[in-house]
C-alpha cells in the first residue's frame, strides 16, 4: 500500500472534505480531493480496498473503497481472472451481510457494484456468476432476519435499476449496444425470477398483521418498490434498433404490462391478481405503502396480449377490483389513485366494467369526490385536500363521458352523477368560502378554466339527459333569481342588516355555477353544436308551441320556476329565459342604486353564457340549425322577432355591465366578447345598428367618455375589435360612423402628439400619455378584428376593410414612431408600442404594396427606437419584464420574415419578388436592431429562444444578405451563437445555433466564394463542436444536425481540422478510449476530403452522419441522453 493510501492519510482527507467551509480552506480542500481522485485511478487496487473496508470506521472512506473497486474491476475486467472476479463478489456480498449497521449510502454503493459486476460478465457463457446470485438473494430471502430482507431486496433493486431502459447510474464504459444486450438476457433469463420472489415475500407480507413493525414496514416498502419496478418494466425486442433503446423517462413509465409468454402460467394464475389486490388491502392505510401498492393495481390492469386471453385474464381483474373496492375505506390520498384504476380498466378493456354492481359503486364514488370536494373547498383549511378531490372528480367524470359504448349508456346513473354535481355546488345551509367581498387573487384562473376538466365532461353527460339536467338548472336558476329579487328588497327595507350580505354572497355564488353548468351543456362540443341536443331538439319538434316559446323570450320576467316543464315550451329557450329574468332583476337593482350589492363573477359568467348561446343556436333562414323541425326557426332565427329582442336585451345588459362594472376586467372581457360574437354575423348586425342603445355609444366612443373612457386596456382593445366588426358589416369607407369612430380620434391625438414634439414640452402631460396608451390599445383592437378568407386564398376583399382600415392601420404605425420618440423614456409606452407593431405584422392581410408600405413603416419605427437605445444601454438586470420591448421586436421580425402575402391583383408584380423585398426589409430591421441585444439579455429563456430563432429563420431565407451584414454586426451573430452552444442555454437555442451555422456554412460552400469564407470565421466553432459531440453530454436529437454542420466546416476548413485533430489525439493518447478516437477523426477528415474533390457531398455527407451516429454508440453510447 502506497503511504499516500494508507488509512490514516485517507481518514484525515475524508475530514477535510466533509468539514464545514468555514474550517478549512478551499487549496486544502482540492488537495484532499486529489488525494482521493488518484487512488481510484490505481491499478490493481483490491486489496487496499480490503483492507479499508474492513479496518476503517470513516464511512466517507469506505465509501470511495466501494467506487474504486467498482471502477477498476470494470476496468480492469480483461486483465482479471474469473476467481478474482467471483473472490471479489464474495467478498462484497459477505462484508454487507455481516456489517448490518452500514450507513445506507455505503450499503447501496456496494449493492450497485455487485450488479455491476453481475452484468460484466452476464454475457459469458461459463460464467455462473448470475445464477449464484440468485441462489444466494433467495437464502437471503428465506431468513427470518429482517435486515437480511432488506440486503436481498437491496441487491435485487440494484440488478433492476442497473438492467433497465432508462439507466443513468452507471458512466464506467458500457456502450447501449452491450447494454441492450445484456438486458434482453437479463429478462429472458433472470428478471421472471425475480418476480417469483417478490410474490413469495409479498405472501408473507399478507400473513403479517397489521400494522407492521417499523423493521417490518421497510421491508414491505422495499419490496412493494421492487414490485412496482417489475411490473412497469419496459422489455426490449431482439429485433430492435440499437437507438429505439433509448427513450425519455416519461415515455416509459406509459408503457403497459406486455410480458413475454413465459410470464403468462404466473400472470395469469388467478391467484396473482387475489395476491396484488390483498396487499393492496392490506397497506391502503399507510400513505407512503398505498402509493406503490395502487401503481401495481393499476400496472395490472394495462396488461396486453391475444384477446382471449385478456377476456379471461380482464373478468378475473374486474371480479378482484369490485371485492377490494366494495369494502374498501377511501382516503384522501387513495381517491385520485381509485380513479385513474377505473380509467385504466375502461381504456384498455371495456369488457366486464358494466357489471350493475360495479356501476354502482362506481357511481357512489364519483358522487363521494363531489362532496368531499366541496367540503374541503367550504372548510377552506388546505387547498392540497380540494385539489385532491377535484382531481378524482375530473378523472372519474372522464370516464364516465368518454368510455361507454353507445349501447350500454347508463343513464340512470348519469342523472344521479348530474344531480351530485350540482348539489354539491350549491348551499344548503352549509358555509362556503366564496364571498364577493372578498380580495380576488388576480393570478387565480376564473372557475371556466380552473375547472374545465369537470365542466366539459359534466357537460357531455347532461347534453345525453337534456330533458333532465335542463329542466332542473332552470328551475334552480329562476329559485336563486327569487331569492336574489327577495334580499335585494330587504336590503332596501333594512340597509343595515349585516346577514343580507352573507346571505347575498351564497345566492350569487350559487348563481354563477348553475349558469356555468348550463353554459358547458351547451357548449359541450366545443365551438359546435353538440350533436346530443340538436337530436333531442328534434325529437321534441313537433311538440313545440312557437308563440309561446317565443313570449318566454320577448318577455322573460313573467317566467318562473313554476313555468319550467310547461308542455310547448323548448327546454333551451326555457333555459335562456331563465338568464334574461336574472338580467332583469340586476338591471332593477341598478336603476334602485343597489349596484354595490350585485355580483361582478356572476354578470361575468352569464355573458358568457350569452357569448356560447348566441354563437352556437342562433340561426339563419337556410341553415336550420340543423333541427328538421319548423317551429324552431322563428325562435332562433337571426331575423325572427324573437332574435331581435334578445339580442337588444344582451345591448342593453352589455351597456349595465360596462356602466357598473368598467374597473372588473372579467366582466368587461365577457361583455365585449358577447358584442364581438354578435356583430360577426351581418344579419344580427343589422339589428344592432338599428338599436338606440348602440347608436348611443357611437358618439361615447368617439368622444371617449363615460363608461367607455375607465375601461381597463383589455377592455379597449376589445371594444375596437368589437367596432371594427361592426363597421365592416355594415358601412361603407366614408360613411358617418367610420370617421367618427376610427379617423378623427386618431388625426386628433395626431395633431396634439406633433404639437408636444414641435414645442419640445419636457412637463408631465398625463392626459397626453393616457390618450397615447388608448390609442396604442385602439391599434392593436383594430388589427385583431382583421380576418382573411383563407377559403379563397385572397387577401381582404371587403372595400370597408380594404381601404379605410390600411389608412387606420398605416397612420396607426406611423403615429406609433412619434410615440416611440415622444415617449423613448417610458418603458410601459414602449413595450406596447412594440406589440401594437407585432399586431400589425400578424394581420398583414393586404396587397402586396401596401404590406410593402407598413413594413417600411415599421422599419422606421424600429430606426426610432435604435436612436433611443443605442448598443449597450441594455443589459441584464434582475427584471426580465424590462426587456419585453425586445421580446416583442424579435416576434415582430420573425412575423415578418415569415410572412405570407396574401396577394390579390396587384398591378402584376410577381409574388416570389414581392416576398424577396418584404425579406430585404426585415433583415434590413434585424441588421438595425441586433446592437441593441446584449449577451447579457440571452440568458433570459423567453429572449433566448425567440432570438436564436430569429437568426435561424434569417439564415434560411437569405443567407447572403446576412453574411453580408456591417463586420461589427456579424461577429455579434457570432458571439451569440457560440455562446447558444452551451448547454446552459437549452437544446432550443443549440438546435435553432447549428442550424445557423449549417445554413451559412452550405451557403458559402455552395458559392465557393473565398471572400465570404475569409469573412464569415466560421472556424472559431470547430473545437466547441468537436468537444460537444466528443466529450459532453448533449441531446441525442440534435446528432444529425450537429453532424451536418462539422461536415461542412470540416470541407472548409481542413487545414484547420487538421490542427484541432492533432491536438485532441495529443490530449487524450494515454485514454483508453484513444484508439476509437483516432479512428473517428480519421474518418471524418477523410470523408470530408472526397467532398473537397467531388461535388457528391450529400452522399458524403449521408456517410459522415452515419459515422458520426457510430462514435457516439462508442464513445458516449453508455451515457444516457441528458
Amino acid at each position: 500500500m502506497e503511504t499516500k493510501f494508507r488509512l490514516p492519510v485517507l481518514e484525515e482527507c475524508a475530514k477535510v472534505l466533509l468539514a464545514a467551509p468555514n474550517v478549512v480552506t478551499k487549496d486544502v480542500r482540492k488537495e484532499a480531493e486529489k488525494v482521493f481522485l488518484e487512488f481510484r485511478k490505481t491499478a490493481f487496487p483490491y486489496e487496499t480496498c480490503r483492507f479499508l473496508l474492513e479496518n476503517s470506521r470513516n464511512n466517507f472512506v469506505q465509501f470511495q473503497a466501494v467506487c474504486t473497486i467498482k471502477t477498476s474491476i470494470l476496468r480492469e475486467w480483461t486483465c482479471l481472472p474469473t476467481t478474482t472476479i467471483e473472490q471479489l463478489r464474495l467478498f462484497l456480498l459477505n462484508y454487507v451481510t455481516t456489517n448490518l449497521s452500514l450507513t445506507p449510502y455505503v450499503r447501496e454503493e456496494i449493492f450497485r457494484a455487485l450488479a455491476l459486476i453481475i452484468k460484466r460478465g452476464i454475457l459469458n457463457t461459463e460464467n455462473t456468476t448470475s445464477s449464484k446470485i440468485f441462489d444466494e438473494v433467495s437464502q437471503l430471502m428465506q431468513t427470518s432476519n429482517i435486515s437480511l430482507q432488506l440486503i436481498a431486496c437491496g441487491l435485487l433493486t440494484a440488478l433492476l435499476n442497473e438492467f433497465s431502459n432508462h439507466n443513468k447510474t452507471c458512466g464506467t464504459g458500457f456502450t447501449w449496444d452491450f447494454h441492450s444486450r445484456c438486458k434482453l438476457h437479463f429478462e429472458a433469463y433472470h428478471l421472471h425470477q425475480t418476480l417469483l420472489f417478490t410474490l413469495q415475500i409479498l405472501n408473507n407480507i399478507v400473513q403479517l398483521t397489521t400494522p407492521y413493525s417499523g423493521d417490518e414496514l421497510l421491508v414491505v416498502t422495499r419490496v412493494l418498490s421492487l414490485a412496482d419496478d417489475i411490473l412497469h418494466w419496459t422489455f426490449l425486442t431482439p429485433t430492435a434498433g440499437r437507438r429505439c433503446y433509448v427513450q425519455p423517462l416519461d415515455m416509459l413509465s406509459d408503457s403497459p404490462l406486455a410480458p413475454p409468454s413465459t410470464w403468462l402460467s404466473t400472470v395469469l394464475n388467478p391467484d396473482f391478481l387475489k395476491l396484488f389486490f390483498k396487499v393492496y388491502s392490506k397497506v391502503h392505510y399507510n400513505q407512503d405503502l398505498s402509493y406503490h401498492a395502487s401503481r401495481c393495481v393499476q400496472q395490472l390492469a394495462t396488461f396486453d396480449a391475444e384477446k382471449s386471453v385478456l377476456d379471461v385474464y380482464y373478468k378475473s381483474y374486474v371480479q378482484c377490483f369490485k371485492e377490494t373496492i366494495s369494502g374498501l375505506e377511501i382516503q384522501e390520498y387513495d381517491a385520485v389513485d381509485i380513479a385513474e384504476t377505473f380509467h385504466l380498466i375502461i381504456s384498455h378493456q371495456e369488457s366486464g366494467i358494466y357489471e350493475p354492481s360495479v356501476i354502482s359503486r362506481m357511481a357512489a364514488i364519483t358522487c363521494d369526490f363531489f362532496c368531499k370536494a366541496a367540503a374541503a373547498e367550504a372548510l377552506n383549511v388546505d387547498d392540497s385536500s380540494s385539489d385532491i378531490y377535484n382531481k378524482a372528480s375530473s378523472r372519474m367524470l372522464s370516464v364516465w363521458a368518454y368510455s361507454w359504448c353507445q349501447d350500454k349508456d347508463p343513464l340512470l346513473y348519469y342523472k344521479q352523477i348530474f344531480e351530485a354535481y350540482v348539489k354539491a355546488h350549491l348551499h344548503d345551509g352549509k358555509p362556503k368560502d366564496n364571498c364577493i367581498d372578498d380580495e380576488v387573487d388576480e393570478d387565480e384562473l376564473p372557475d371556466k378554466e380552473k375547472y374545465s376538466d369537470q365542466l366539459e365532461p359534466i357537460g357531455y353527460l347532461a347534453s345525453l339527459i337534456l330533458g333532465h339536467s335542463l329542466p332542473i338548472l332552470t328551475r334552480l336558476i329562476h329559485l336563486k333569481t327569487d331569492r336574489l329579487k327577495a334580499e335585494l328588497e330587504l336590503v332596501v327595507a333594512q340597509p343595515t342588516n349585516p346577514s343580507t350580505r352573507e346571505v347575498l354572497n351564497d345566492v350569487y355564488d350559487d348563481l354563477h355555477w348553475l349558469v356555468l353548468i348550463a353554459t358547458s351543456i351547451l357548449s359541450c362540443s366545443k365551438g359546435e353544436r353538440p350533436v346530443s341536443i340538436v337530436t333531442y331538439m328534434n325529437s321534441q319538434g313537433q311538440q313545440i308551441n312557437t308563440q309561446l316559446t317565443q313570449n318566454l323570450i320577448i318577455h322573460p320576467e313573467l317566467s318562473s320556476s313554476e313555468t319550467v316543464g310547461t308542455p310547448g315550451l323548448c327546454v333551451v329557450a326555457q333555459l335562456v329565459a331563465s338568464v334574461l329574468r336574472l338580467f332583469h332583476v340586476q338591471s332593477v337593482a341598478v336603476m334602485s342604486n343597489l349596484a354595490e350589492y350585485l355580483s361582478p363573477q356572476v354578470d361575468a359568467t352569464c355573458m358568457y353564457f350569452m357569448e356560447k348561446f348566441t354563437a352556437l343556436y342562433l340561426m339563419n333562414e337556410d341553415e336550420g340549425l340543423e333541427l328538421s323541425s319548423r317551429p324552431y326557426l322563428p325562435i332562433y332565427c337571426v331575423k325572427s322577432e324573437c332574435v331581435n329582442h334578445l339580442v337588444g336585451r344582451i345591448l342593453e345588459k352589455i351597456k349595465v355591465n360596462l356602466t357598473v362594472w368598467s374597473s372588473e376586467p372579467d366582466v368587461v372581457r365577457e361583455s365585449l366578447n358577447t358584442l364581438i360574437n354578435l356583430l360577426s354575423n351581418k344579419d344580427v348586425c343589422k339589428s344592432v345598428a338599428v338599436s338606440t342603445c348602440f347608436q348611443s355609444w357611437i358618439p361615447a366612443i368617439s368622444e371617449n367618455v363615460f363608461p367607455f373612457n375607465s375601461l381597463p386596456a383589455s377592455g379597449i382593445r376589445l371594444l375596437y375589435e368589437a367596432v371594427v366588426s361592426f363597421l365592416s358589416n355594415t358601412c361603407d369607407v366614408n360613411s358617418e360612423y367610420s370617421h367618427k369612430v376610427l379617423v378623427d380620434p386618431m388625426v386628433t391625438f395626431r395633431q396634439r402628439l406633433n404639437s408636444r414634439k414641435q414645442l419640445k414640452l419636457r412637463e408631465d402631460d398625463s392626459k397626453l400619455k393616457e390618450d397615447a396608451l388608448r390609442f396604442l390599445e385602439m391599434l392593436i383592437g383594430c388589427c385583431s378584428a382583421l380576418k382573411c378568407d383563407m377559403d379563397v386564398g385572397l387577401a381582404v376583399s371587403d372595400t370597408f376593410k380594404a381601404e379605410l382600415l390600411f389608412r387606420v392601420v398605416q397612420n396607426g404605425v406611423d403615429t406609433t414612431g412619434a410615440i416611440l420618440d415622444v415617449y423613448h423614456v417610458d418603458d410601459q409606452l414602449v413595450e406596447l408600442s412594440m406589440e401594437a407593431l407585432y399586431t400589425v405584422t400578424n394581420h398583414l392581410y393586404f396587397q402586396f404594396h401596401k404590406c410593402e408600405t407598413l413594413c417600411q413603416a415599421i422599419l422606421k419605427c424600429l430606426e426610432v427606437y435604435v436612436q433611443h437605445n443605442p448598443p449597450g444601454s441594455k443589459k441584464a438586470t434582475s427584471k426580465d419584464a424590462e426587456f419585453d420591448d425586445i421580446l416583442w421586436i424579435i416576434k415582430l421580425l420573425d412575423r415578418m420574415l415569415t410572412l405570407d402575402l396574401f396577394i390579390t391583383e396587384d398591378g402584376g408584380h410577381d409574388p416570389v419578388t414581392q416576398k424577396e423585398q418584404t425579406e430585404k426589409i426585415t433583415l434590413a430591421g434585424i441588421q438595425t436592431i441586433l446592437p441593441v441585444i446584449d449577451s447579457s439579455l440571452l440568458q433570459y429563456s423567453s429572449l433566448s429562444s425567440a432570438y436564436y430563432r430569429l437568426l435561424s429563420l434569417a439564415s434560411s431565407y437569405s443567407p447572403q444578405i446576412i453574411i453580408e451584414f456591417h463586420q461589427p454586426v456579424w461577429e455579434l451573430i457570432l458571439s451569440s451563437i457560440l455562446l447558444s452552444l452551451d448547454s446552459r442555454y437549452g437544446s432550443d437555442a443549440a438546435k435553432d445555433g447549428y442550424e445557423f451555422l449549417n445554413k451559412m456554412a452550405t451557403f458559402i460552400h455552395q458559392t465557393q466564394s473565398h471572400p465570404l469564407l475569409d469573412k464569415s470565421k466560421l472556424d472559431v466553432f470547430l473545437q466547441p463542436i468537436l468537444n460537444t459531440m466528443l466529450f459532453e453530454p448533449f441531446d441525442l436529437d440534435l446528432t444529425t444536425i450537429i453532424s451536418h454542420t462539422l461536415y461542412y466546416l470540416i470541407v472548409l476548413y481542413p487545414a484547420k481540422y487538421n490542427e484541432m485533430q492533432s491536438y485532441i489525439l495529443e490530449k487524450h493518447k494515454t485514454e483508453p478510449h484513444f484508439d476509437i478516437l483516432h479512428h473517428y477523426l480519421s474518418e471524418f477528415s477523410s470523408i470530408a476530403s472526397v467532398t473537397q474533390s467531388t461535388n457528391h457531398h450529400r452522399t458524403e455527407m449521408s456517410k459522415f452522419t452515419e459515422s458520426v451516429h457510430s462514435a457516439l454508440l462508442e464513445l458516449k453510447g453508455l451515457l444516457c441522453v441528458t
